[in-house]
């Protein structure tokens, strides 16, 4: 992960369909390469080891959003699952406290809900005109002190809609 707060970069493997974060070195190795105008970077699956070819103007963000649950300080990102456990196989999850939404209107839903009970959370996302966003990650607020503190979650399910 990247020093500055920025989110993590996920890579898809042609081969073996996994997922998984680029590491530091990867990370600082491929932007040096955009910054020369390189059109593409091979990169080494940490799976099964195949090198993947990753197009520099398709390289981009996952979207992280704070997780909304009442004493989490964890970030809620997409994830693909296989489709014999969940339909689709996409789901949106924190891997601070294991809770999940099922579609992404869910945990906007609950999101707006957290703003509403915790104001100091809306430091975490843009609301704007009815369209709610994840915030840019520099720059936040440490607010893990105040998120610690709060009461505890009445919903005590890990899949929350």
């Amino acid at each position: 992960m990247i020093a500055t707060n920025d989110a993590p970069y996920f890579v898809i493997c042609d081969g073996c369909q996994c997922e998984f974060e680029l590491d530091f070195a990867q990370q600082t190795f491929i932007k040096k390469l955009k910054d020369k105008g390189a059109p593409f970077v091979m990169i080494k699956c940490q799976k099964c080891w195949r090198h993947i070819k990753v197009k520099l103007n398709e390289y981009k963000k996952k979207e992280m959003w704070k997780c909304p649950v009442s004493q989490c300080d964890g970030w809620v990102v997409q994830v693909n699952l296989s489709e014999k456990y969940i339909d689709g196989g996409l789901q949106w999850a924190c891997g601070e406290c294991g809770s999940f939404w099922r579609k992404k209107e869910n945990l906007i839903k609950e999101v707006l809900e957290s703003i509403e009970k915790f104001p100091y959370r809306s430091v975490y996302y843009d609301v704007k005109d009815g369209i709610v966003k994840p915030s840019e990650l520099s720059d936040l607020p440490d607010n893990s002190k105040k998120i610690e503190s709060e009461p505890d979650d009445v919903f005590h399910d890990y899949e929350r809609g």
